[in-house]
């Protein structure tokens, strides 16, 4: 068996011609014939190609390697990143919730001092709302008028207690309008 192998090739731009082997070559006017390489012909051919490609992509290996390492640092930051932004997260939550404390303390001092000038009972000061100074001063206000104990019977002027006979026969008028509903017919 012979080891030639007959192949039709086109040449690229930039690669010269394979010459023809003497005595292959055409006169005149003829087509030129196939050129027959021998099989370590085609082999330098193909390996003289491949070392051609190997050597464009020559540092392919070190991009790789770099690439890889960039990907390990990018990561590595982002995970820094991330912790940072939760630790930020985390203490304005934290202050925000040293604000609110603050707020609630001084509105419970205020309460406390408000109530004592109204004199009004701890268990009542808890209750008064507002979120000022002024707020909770009306508030204790209204309350202290609620609360304020019935005035002591003053037999000389008619009061039977509970303050003047003015304001006594106001309730009563507001107290039989409340439940006129409920008056025989």
């Amino acid at each position: 068996m012979s080891a030639t192998t007959t192949i039709e090739t086109t040449v690229p731009a930039d690669e010269t011609p394979p010459t023809t082997p003497a005595g292959g070559g055409t006169t005149g006017g003829e087509t030129p014939a196939p050129r027959t390489f021998t099989q370590a012909e085609l082999e330098a051919t193909i390996a003289e190609r491949i070392g051609r490609e190997r050597k464009k992509y020559g540092d392919y290996d070190d991009l790789k390697k770099k690439a890889v390492e960039f990907d390990k640092v990018s990561e590595a930051q982002k995970t820094t990143e991330q912790k940072l932004a939760e630790r930020i997260a985390e203490l304005e939550r934290e202050t925000e919730q040293a604000r609110r404390d603050a707020d609630n303390a001084r509105l419970d001092a205020v309460r406390s001092r408000v109530a004592a000038r109204h004199k009004l009972p701890d268990e009542i000061a808890a209750r008064l709302v507002g979120d000022d100074e002024a707020a909770i001063e009306a508030d204790a206000t209204a309350l202290a008028k609620l609360l304020a104990p019935p005035a002591a019977p003053n037999p000389e002027t008619g009061q039977r207690g509970g303050g003047t006979p003015a304001e006594a026969r106001e309730r009563t008028k507001a107290f039989v309008q409340a439940n006129q509903r409920y008056a025989p017919l």
